[in-house]
Order: structure tokens, then sequence, then C-alpha cells
């Protein structure tokens, strides 16, 4: 979060708790890509429709969708708060995140509807 922050003359209280609210927030994005990752082993075996990669698609979905948010309202809290100058704007993060949530909350429905389709094929052969 690469904003440019004085942290000399700010108190231990602050300083600590913009530090946590980060790391909680870049939690979301290792979560996320650790869900994916999750998914991997079994896309890569070719179990593309099983229930794992359903959910792990909605999690890694949700999680890219909370660190783009977050990071974008920590940005907006940490300019009024601590720099008392609010610029406001959208940066590429916020963008990326949601594209990629999005995308997988999408893709998750897509195989939840695909591993529908395959079960139902299966009982009529």
């Amino acid at each position: 979060m690469d904003m440019n922050i004085d942290v000399v003359d700010m108190n231990l209280t602050p300083f600590i708790i913009i530090i946590l609210i980060g790391v909680i927030i870049i939690f979301q994005l290792l979560r996320g890509i650790y869900y994916f990752k999750k998914s991997l082993n079994d896309l890569a075996n070719g179990n593309y429709f099983s229930e794992l990669v359903v959910n792990n698609f909605k999690k890694t979905g949700k999680c890219f969708l909370i660190f783009g948010f977050g990071q974008w309202i920590y940005r907006i809290i940490i300019q009024i708060v601590v720099l008392e100058d609010l610029k406001l704007g959208i940066n590429n993060t916020l963008f990326l995140a949601t594209i990629l949530g999005l995308f997988f909350l999408f893709l998750s429905d897509a195989f939840a509807k695909a591993k529908e389709t395959k079960q139902e094929n299966d009982l009529t052969i």
C-alpha cells in the first residue's frame, strides 16, 4: 500500500492500528491466493466440477473483492485521519482486485452449473 506516511511523530497506538488494518487487508489477498492454489490440485487431476473447486473459487472471489475494496477504504481513511488531505481517486488495485473477484465468482457459478449438467447427463446414460 504505497503511501508515504511520516511515522516519526506518530503515537504508538495509531501506528499499530494502521499496521494491523493493513495486515488484515493483505491477509485477504493471501487467503484468496491460498484458496486458488488449493483448487489447482483438483483441476490438474481432471476434477473440474468438484465441490472443492466450486467452493474455493467462490471463496477466492470474495477474498479478492474484500481486498480491493478494503484497500480502497483503507487509503481514504489514512488520507483523512493521518495525512489530513483527501484525494479521491480510483487506483489500479481496486480495478484489478474487483475484476479478479468477479471473475472467480462467475467461474464458481459456471462450474456449479456445469457440475449439475454433468450429473444429469451421467444419470441419463
